[in-house]
């Protein structure tokens, strides 16, 4: 079986990671969502291109979930560098993205700026077609954080891809 284009943002991300991150970082937007993906009662979906807005308009402090379409080529870069620049605007945010050390993005925006975990396993994406089984990407994954009020920065833990549950912290 081929693995998925991820391109459709109708793929969701597995409840069970959901809820173990949600339940850490009690996130209040979802900022790469639809109607049919979302995590959050608050969302920006394709017409609100949360990439030309700012993150913190709901008062309370934003605490952003971000899990960006995985295609084209580029997409995460321009994900993580609007989350690095909220970040200066005190926005706290968390984002599922293919992990490639190689890449631009993670040399440049990752390791010098954020907290990042990786994961023992794929995480395995829920089908947008009710009844079909969850497949995961071709690369691994890659949980990167930009938390204004943190001073950690660099490889920060590895977690279990299928419940999102710390196997590994940095002492």
């Amino acid at each position: 079986m081929n693995a998925p284009k991820l391109k459709d943002p109708s793929w969701r991300t597995p409840d069970s990671l959901w809820a173990q991150l949600h339940a850490e970082y009690r996130f209040n937007l979802d900022v790469a969502a639809s109607v049919d993906n979302t995590k959050l009662p608050a969302f920006f979906d394709a017409g609100t291109d949360a990439l030309s807005r700012p993150w913190g308009y709901l008062g309370a402090p934003a605490r952003v979930w971000c899990n960006p379409p995985y295609n084209p080529k580029g997409e995460s870069a321009r994900w993580l560098q609007k989350g690095l620049e909220e970040a200066a605007r005190g926005v706290f945010s968390v984002f599922l993205v293919p992990m490639s050390s190689s890449v631009g993005w993670f040399n440049d925006l990752v390791i010098p700026y954020a907290e990042w975990h990786t994961f023992r396993g794929r995480v395995a994406f829920i089908d947008p077609v009710p009844g079909h089984e969850r497949m995961s990407p071709k690369q691994d994954n890659l949980l990167v954080i930009f938390d204004p009020q943190s001073t950690v920065v660099g490889h920060a833990a590895v977690r279990d891809a299928k419940n999102g549950k710390v196997l590994w912290t940095r002492p």
